[in-house]
């Protein structure tokens, strides 16, 4: 038992030192340790202009003798929301580059119109006893689609910074995002512009047999299809690139960004429909260890 008291005695003096000389490295601000590398986490919120573009026929269903033009260019206002994650890449204090994740609930309407000829046509003139009188009149017709595009989107962008001055930072992301829809809706419809006091005659067969509806509350308007677009894609593919600033806090840091949203995918297969977005928005990130 004695005889081991100087083995035993030397291992224990042996730890002692270890711990003391890891202890000192640690506190030595000569060779401080390694930074623990942080992450971000916090919210986004931002504003949505919507391009939509296709080829889509103004009637679903034209009679062949029917001029009708179709919808090119639509555009509308949007939002989008949701939270952001970011995981620098490198060394903590001077990296320049990090990974971000973006998850939201947007936003992606639209606005279609479009004028057709101004062409002879019968229509029901209203007189002023409410009668209404069946004429032949020059007539104008807009037709008009709103669209509906609700998504969950999941971005997936790289950053680089190729300014970093004291609390300011300025760079560029780019990745793909993809988004899966929640909603994609539209009211298609015309509407007689003029004459003013003029309604469509009304031919309930026919339009029943096509599934068209004349409104009872409008007698100006045909109904074409209020409710889902046909053949719509659940998944929306897209690529992001843009700029942003990083406005540095002690403990979080406020990101202004504005990027581009090109489609990749089509709305629709029936139709060249692409849905591409500009979006300006705000993050704001919290650093966590």
């Amino acid at each position: 038992m004695i005889k081991s008291l100087p083995k035993n005695l030397l291992i224990g003096v042996l730890s002692l030192l270890c711990f003391v000389n890891y202890s000192k490295a640690q506190d030595n601000p000569l060779a401080p340790a390694q930074a623990s590398k942080p992450f971000y986490v916090g919210p986004i919120f931002g504003y949505n202009r919507v391009m939509h573009n296709t080829n889509k026929p103004s009637i679903p269903l034209a009679l062949d003798d029917v001029p009708c033009p179709n919808f090119e260019n639509g555009s509308a206002n949007g939002f989008f929301a949701g939270a952001s994650f970011e995981y620098m890449l490198g060394d903590a204090a001077n990296s320049k580059s990090s990974i971000i994740i973006r998850a939201m609930y947007s936003t992606l309407p639209s606005y279609f119109e479009q004028q057709g000829d101004d062409l002879p046509t019968t229509v029901g003139i209203v007189n002023q006893d409410g009668s209404v009188t069946p004429t032949e009149a020059i007539t104008s017709i807009n037709y008009l689609n709103d669209i509906t595009y609700n998504v969950l989107a999941l971005d997936a962008l790289f950053k680089f910074n190729f300014i970093n001055a004291g609390n300011i930072g300025l760079g560029v992301v780019a990745g793909p995002t993809f988004d899966y829809s929640i909603k994609a809706t539209e009211l298609n419809r015309l509407k007689l512009v003029s004459p003013e006091n003029a309604a469509l005659i009304r031919n309930e067969e026919a339009a029943a047999a096509r599934g068209w509806i004349y409104p009872d509350d409008d007698p100006q308007s045909l109904i074409f299809n209020e409710g889902d677009i046909l053949n719509s894609n659940g998944i929306r593919v897209g690529l992001k690139v843009g700029a942003q600033m990083e406005i540095s806090f002690p403990k979080f840091v406020i990101v202004p960004n504005v990027m581009y949203n090109l489609g990749l995918t089509q709305l629709t297969p029936d139709f060249d429909w692409r849905v591409n977005v500009l979006q300006i928005g705000v993050d704001v990130r919290f650093a966590v260890k």
